[in-house]
């Protein structure tokens, strides 16, 4: 019964404007941008947030931490999903992403299933976007009113990756630093952030936390957006989409000849998302998580307790 609660209680998220609330920093971004080409994106979206955060409580905020991680650097524009390439430097393997951050997995997982409902629909950036909320709603925290059409980048940028992301040691003078750089001021910081020890409303205001987590992170979910023809709307979040055509045909390839020796070839492409999943670095490094964001709630095999 409470898994059915939480499950009503994000699908009402999908549908209701929180008045006192802006829905976006950029007025290209529109919560009702799939109400024609994909209207059942947040469906499907937590579809497989909540099936994951079933076996994985933590991945909750470990996919609010890979947003955050997305957003500071160039921009919400899922940079931070590209691997490394002949012509692209992943900003995976930078200082504050190398084995520490989750969910990109989860996020392949995603993005397949909407493929499969909308192709060439909805992009990666958005995706990311909206699991962040829909893993605040599943934790227990507040929900929002995504604003959506974000494009995925063509680029990452490792260094910007270094230079942008907060360092788990950085103090309070260090901190401001990185949010000013971003457009966020010392509420966002607070909202956002655990590094911080900070007795103010928060500490007894529930309500008050709310609000201001939600503003926080609406307001930056729209750092750096790609709108209308900048960018693209990638195939595979991995990849660029010309990359990803060029995989297709190396598949093509090696299943026209599997078949001239008589062998079957399963997977469709060079190489499936299991298959990168399993060329990506064990992530083995204890996460420090840099969003504020509730406990998870426990999946006790019947329901959220």
């Amino acid at each position: 019964m409470r898994s059915f609660r939480v499950t009503v209680t994000a699908l009402c998220c999908a549908m209701v404007v929180l008045g006192v609330l802006p829905l976006s920093l950029d007025a290209q971004l529109d919560p009702s941008f799939y109400r024609k080409t994909c209207p059942n994106v947040h469906s499907i979206v937590l579809q497989v947030v909540s099936s994951v955060a079933q076996k994985d409580p933590r991945m909750l905020a470990s996919l609010v931490r890979l947003h955050f991680h997305d957003c500071f650097v160039q921009g919400c524009d899922a940079s931070i999903l590209l691997n490394n390439t002949a012509t692209i430097v992943s900003e995976q393997q930078a200082l504050p992403n190398n084995n520490s951050i989750r969910g990109l997995d989860v996020v392949n997982q995603i993005k397949t299933a909407v493929e499969n409902i909308c192709p060439g629909v909805v992009s990666c950036a958005d995706i990311l976007t909206l699991a962040a909320e829909i893993s605040s709603v599943l934790a227990g925290g507040p929900c929002w009113k995504v604003p959506l059409g974000r494009r995925d980048s063509l680029t990452a940028n490792r260094t910007l990756a270094n230079q942008n992301l907060p360092a788990p040691f950085f103090n309070l003078t260090q901190l401001k630093a990185a949010f000013k750089v971003q457009g966020l001021n010392t509420t966002d910081l607070v909202a956002l952030s655990d590094t911080i020890s900070i007795v103010n409303k928060f500490s007894s205001d529930q309500k008050a936390f709310f609000d201001s987590f939600v503003a926080s992170m609406i307001k930056m979910g729209n750092i750096g957006v790609l709108t209308g023809t900048k960018g693209e709307i990638r195939k595979q979040c991995n990849f660029v989409n010309k990359k990803s055509a060029e995989l297709d045909i190396a598949g093509v390839a090696s299943k026209e000849s599997s078949a001239e020796g008589g062998q079957s070839i399963i997977q469709k492409g060079a190489m499936g998302f299991q298959d990168l999943e399993e060329d990506r670095n064990p992530e083995t490094k204890k996460l420090h998580d840099m969003l504020v964001i509730s406990q998870p709630p426990q999946w006790d095999g019947i329901g959220w307790k």
